[in-house]
C-alpha cells in the first residue's frame, strides 16, 4: 500500500527474481527517451564482447 507503506500481501518476498521481459520495455522507454531529447541516435551501433554477457545475476 503505496499510502501507509504496508505490506499487503506477499509471496516469497525475501527472494530476489530477474525482470526479464519486463525489463526490456523499460529500457526500451528509456532509449526512446534519449532519442527524442537529441542524446541518442537509433542507428549507433554498440559493441560488446563475450565476457560483457552476464547469464543471470539477481542479486
Amino acid at each position: 500500500d503505496l499510502a501507509s507503506g504496508r505490506t499487503l500481501t506477499a509471496w516469497r518476498a525475501d527472494e530476489r527474481f530477474p525482470m526479464m521481459s519486463t525489463f526490456k520495455v523499460v529500457l526500451c522507454g528509456a532509449v526512446l527517451a534519449r532519442v527524442d531529447a537529441s542524446d541518442e541516435q537509433l542507428e549507433r551501433k554498440i559493441h560488446y564482447r563475450q565476457q560483457d554477457l552476464v547469464y543471470y545475476s539477481p542479486g
